[in-house]
């Protein structure tokens, strides 16, 4: 929650800017909003300065049918285990900030519908920076515009409170230093039963060890004797952050018509999303009775 209070003399508004409610790109975390999310379009979804790499650009673009303002800030974040993101105020061993390292322009921006902005970054890293991966993650927010709160019998008794949504986008900046590395392990493998009636869905735990966090898609292929092999379920941009060794996942298993998810064994694939890898980060195995 975010509050800010604007206080003006007597039959004035009071507004509380709250209920700040955003989507985490490249570890999509969606959230319904009246300034609604398509309206907000963000790209890339996820930044990483690794090597020579010292400037990076991110388009912001207003997808909705009027005027918006944008702030833009860097936040910081610590994953845990369910995938969540909470809100911190200090880094510590595993869990660097990247923001003091990084510079960006502009902070404020107003487009008109269909107009776009890129914001430019650079990293800027002393000689003397300790080896490991820092972390920050810049929000675009939506700036609400100012709205009376009443007339004057409405606040005849005092100062009214309005509550004014902020929403938002928010993507990891990534800035590695060093030779980092990262091992990771599929475990947990659960096949259960969802809401709906012949629904399943296959849950399992990224486990992950090392200097570095690991992004990725997760692929699901039955296999059985006699059968072509089939994709049964996928699961994209899964981030494992340094701030957490394990994250627990699950897979809503889709199999195409006709086919019956008996005997065999799923197979679950985490394959490296990283621009230019695609390498298998962790394999496991499900017998299926």
């Amino acid at each position: 929650m975010l509050a800010r209070f604007l206080l003006v003399p007597l039959l004035a508004v009071l507004q509380f800017i709250g209920c700040q409610q955003h989507a985490f790109g490249a570890d999509d975390k969606s959230t319904a909003a009246s300034y609604s999310l398509r309206d907000v379009l963000v790209a890339p979804t996820r930044i990483l300065f690794e090597g020579r790499e010292r400037t990076a650009q991110v388009a912001l673009i207003n997808r909705g049918d009027s005027e918006r303002s944008y702030s833009i800030a860097f936040k910081e974040y610590r994953m845990v285990s369910d995938g969540s993101m909470e809100t911190i105020d200090e880094e510590t061993v595993d869990n660097m900030f990247a923001s003091p390292y990084i510079r960006f322009t502009p902070r404020r921006v107003v487009l008109k519908p269909g107009q776009n902005q890129m914001v430019r970054m650079m990293l800027r890293k002393p000689s003397d920076l300790p080896s490991g991966e820092y972390r920050s993650h810049l929000s675009f927010s939506v700036i609400p515009e100012a709205v009376e709160a009443g007339s004057r019998e409405n606040n005849e008794k005092g100062i009214s409170i309005q509550l004014i949504p902020v929403y938002g986008v928010t993507i990891p900046v990534i800035a590695r230093q060093g030779d980092l590395h990262a091992d990771v392990q599929l475990k947990e493998l659960d096949l259960r039963q969802i809401a709906q009636p012949e629904t399943q869905e296959l849950a399992f735990v990224v486990y992950r060890e090392g200097s570095q966090s690991v992004f990725g898609n997760v692929e699901v292929e039955w296999k059985a004797p006699g059968q072509k092999p089939v994709v049964v379920g996928t699961l994209n941009s899964v981030s494992v952050y340094t701030s957490t060794n394990n994250r627990k996942a699950a897979v809503r298993l889709i199999p195409p018509e006709g086919v019956v998810l008996r005997g065999g064994e799923l197979v679950v694939r985490y394959r490296n999303a990283e621009e230019g890898k695609d390498d298998m980060l962790a394999e496991a195995r499900l017998a299926l009775p």
